[in-house]
């Protein structure tokens, strides 16, 4: 007995060892009827191979599995290899029964038809109701799903997909399943977005609509590569997530159940500031028929986040829509900030935001972001800024345009102005308008520095203290440089320019901005103890123009506010070397053009009515040309020039003084002057010459009819010398000429003559004045 039941064994292992060798091409056409039976379906198959040891049956290479053709003219499968399993029945009938089938490496084509189920349900559903050999068990390993709505295939597939679906004992057409896969995009290669893996039941009766009960499970999974898989591209989001779900029902109303966990979510440039856990608890319904989904997070022991999340998705698997939104009740606005530091987005240093946000905002796939945040009873402290606050605020979204609306915005000095702005993420359009009916100049400049990235228009940020009323506007145009457009009062400010020795004191100025030019007018201010009124404009051309006029000047006064402009320090070894002194860049750089009018200008002793005059300030070189002044009575035309090269000022000044009363007469003088320095220096450095006429004056006890000559002035070693030449001098019916000046005891002498009469006119230069020497 021991030893037939070896031979036998020996005879079974040779006998299978043999089957695979045998010819199997006259069994192809019943191998193929058999898988048409179970199918349904047309069927071609490759090369058969049969097998015995593992079980009774055969082995199947390239295998094409048809679709109906009223579903799809393309195949439902192409199979690399099909592995068969028959019952032992099938050894002893002459119908081949199918035990299991095993799928190697197929590309299936699950194909959702018009009347709005799937191709699989019908292909099961046929080949339960003729279950008369039993239901084969089924498994995939390595596949690829594809995703059919109609003729038009999803962007959408699953590969290295395994799947086990076997019969359930004892529950009629109850099947076990098994299923793990990585979804993926055809327009993304073969990556895969992360694993899912699911296991359950499904209940597919012969009539009425089939049932699931399983456990869904993604796996950890890069939020960027989900992003991927849906949008199609990297939003710049990154971070992982995980997800386990329930899923019960039909196949058309199926019940979700779940939590996801958000972990590290960071922008792509950064790294994550820690290992943050954001678990979201979401329940919702699932529609495979119509390609439908609905998500809503809810409040559990776990997930305590201040929102509820809403996710609406459809046409998964034709033409993909989704949306999601999140809604806010009470949120508190301090968690913008957490939130805005773990995404990346820039916000000011030491920003704290209190106050709580209502609204609901979204995105959707057809229209963008969507929604409307309110703000309320928010305050925010910003550094420079001090604490502004404001009832509400409104925030706007519609796709990539942003719009900020606040009624009104409160400073910590109880100030207030109202705010309106928008941005496009898009194109970095930026606009925003500020208004106000008094607010301090230094109030909100830090705010819309650290909130817009705008510098303070023109005035304003050049403004140190004070108040100022009006509207303003703001406009950038993707990242070219903004421009300020509005009218505004500014009220008791100072305001810095570069060349003074301290601020300018605006008691009121009216500024308007408008395409590039600054214009501020009815100006009343002070330089120092001077008070000044003036107009001033600033166009494209960067050349500044002014009118100013003072009623009442010190010359004093005004070189010393002057004196960074008139005068630059060298050290020793530059002077002694003679190096020029170098000019700031805002002297190289300025450009003025204009009037100035100064109705009173004392000059040391000496004081100038209704001076007058045009200025030109070209970098280091100011001419003020049509100079007009009267001194005493007379009256004194001319131009000035001013080099501000060397390290002290060198003035000249050219011109003519006409009426000058002296000794009952009146002076005429012709010339020019120039002189270098400040204070004492100009006296100092003082030259002059020219010509002078001097008409029906008194010297002595003698009239003189008239004086003509020509005339040079300077100072040499802090004395004064007085030369004059061409002397014609007029006494009756007498002309004298000759010549004269300062003698070396300082006092004045000039010799003339008239044919054999000769006259000498003695006298001083300071008080001016001469006699007829008898």
């Amino acid at each position: 007995m021991k030893r037939l039941l070896i031979a036998g064994a020996v005879l079974f292992f040779a006998i299978a060892a043999a089957i695979p060798f045998l010819e199997t091409d006259r069994f192809s056409g019943s191998i193929r009827e058999a898988l048409e039976r179970t199918l349904h379906r047309k069927v071609v198959v490759g090369k058969v191979s049969f097998h015995l040891i593992t079980g009774p049956g055969f082995s199947v290479k390239d295998v094409v599995i048809y679709d109906e053709p009223a579903v799809s003219l393309e195949p439902l499968a192409y199979v690399t290899e099909l592995d068969v399993r028959l019952h032992w029945r099938s050894l002893v009938r002459r119908r081949l029964e199918l035990n299991s089938l095993r799928l190697v490496e197929p590309s299936l084509n699950l194909t959702r038809v018009p009347a709005g189920y799937w191709n699989f349900q019908q292909l099961l559903r046929e080949t339960l109701g003729d279950s008369r050999g039993g239901v084969p068990s089924i498994q995939v390993r390595g596949g690829r799903i594809n995703f059919k709505s109609g003729t038009l295939k999803s962007a959408f597939y699953i590969t290295n997909a395994d799947l086990d679906l076997s019969p359930a004992a004892g529950f009629e057409n109850r099947f076990r399943l098994r299923f793990t896969g990585e979804p993926a995009r055809t327009d993304r290669g073969a990556q895969g977005f992360g694993r899912l893996a699911a296991s359950g039941w499904w209940h597919s009766p012969q009539y009425g609509e089939s049932e699931l009960d399983m456990d869904l499970e993604m796996e950890r999974s890069g939020i960027a590569d989900l992003m991927t898989l849906i949008a199609g591209r990297d939003i710049g989001l990154h971070g992982a997530m995980t997800s386990r779900a329930h899923l019960s029902g039909r196949m058309s109303s199926l019940d979700i159940k779940g939590q996801m966990r958000l972990l590290d979510v960071h922008r792509w440039d950064l790294l994550p500031t820690r290992a943050a856990q954001w678990p979201l608890s979401y329940r919702g319904h699932l529609d495979l028929l119509s390609q439908t989904l609905d998500l809503d997070t809810v409040q559990d022991g776990d997930s305590k986040l201040p929102f509820v999340i809403r996710v609406r998705a459809g046409g998964f698997f034709s033409q993909p829509r989704w949306a999601v939104s999140a809604t806010v009740e009470g949120m508190p606005a301090a968690y913008l900030r957490e939130l805005a530091t773990q995404l990346g987005t820039a916000s000011p240093e030491r920003l704290a935001l209190e106050g709580k946000i209502d609204g609901v905002i979204g995105y959707s796939s057809l229209s963008g972001a969507q929604g409307q945040l309110v703000l309320k009873d928010a305050s925010v402290e910003l550094p420079g800024a001090g604490g502004l606050r404001a009832e509400t605020a409104h925030l706007t979204v519609n796709g990539d345009a942003y719009h900020l609306e606040s009624p009104e915005v409160r400073t910590a000095d109880d100030q207030s102005a109202t705010v309106e702005g928008d941005y496009n993420r898009q194109t970095e359009d930026l606009q925003f308008t500020v208004a106000t009916s008094a607010l301090s100049s230094r109030s909100i400049q830090a705010a819309i520095s650290s909130l817009f990235s705008a510098s303070y228009p023109p005035v304003l940020r050049d403004c140190d203290g004070g108040v100022w009323q009006g509207k303003l506007h703001y406009d950038r145009q993707g990242r070219e440089p903004g421009t300020w457009t509005g009218t505004f009062l500014v009220e008791n400010t100072d305001v810095k320019i570069a060349g003074l020795t301290g601020p300018v004191h605006l008691v009121s100025a009216a500024v308007a901005l408008n395409a590039g030019m600054l214009t501020v007018s009815k100006v009343k201010g002070a330089a120092g103890d001077t008070a000044f009124t003036a107009e001033y404009k600033r166009g494209a051309d960067k050349t500044d123009h002014l009118q100013i006029s003072i009623a009442a000047a010190n010359a004093t006064d005004l070189e010393q506010f002057l004196a960074p402009s008139l005068q630059r320090k060298q050290s020793f070894l530059a002077r002694a070397l003679r190096r020029p002194a170098p000019l700031p860049e805002w002297l190289q750089s300025r450009r003025v053009e204009g009037s100035v009018k100064i109705a009173s200008l004392k000059l040391v002793d000496a004081e100038v009515a209704g001076l007058r005059g045009q200025l030109v300030w070209n970098g280091p070189v100011v001419t003020v040309s049509a100079l007009e002044g009267r001194l005493a009575e007379a009256h004194g035309k001319g131009t000035l020039h001013l080099n501000l090269r060397a390290a002290e000022p060198q003035y000249k000044l050219e011109g003519r003084l006409a009426q000058f009363p002296w000794r009952g007469g009146q002076v005429d003088v012709d010339g020019s002057l120039e002189t270098a320095g400040l204070g004492t220096d100009l006296w100092l450095n003082l030259t002059s010459a020219g010509s002078l006429i001097a008409r029906s004056f008194q010297a002595g006890g003698d009239e003189i009819k008239s004086v003509v000559g020509t005339y040079d002035f300077s100072v040499v070693r802090g004395a004064p010398r007085f030369q004059m030449t061409d002397i014609e001098l007029v006494q009756g019916q007498d002309t004298y000429s000759g010549q004269g000046g300062t003698q070396t005891d300082g006092r004045l002498q000039f010799e003339l003559a008239s044919g054999h009469q000769k006259m000498r006119l003695a006298g001083t230069l300071s008080p001016f004045q001469v006699e007829i020497a008898r």
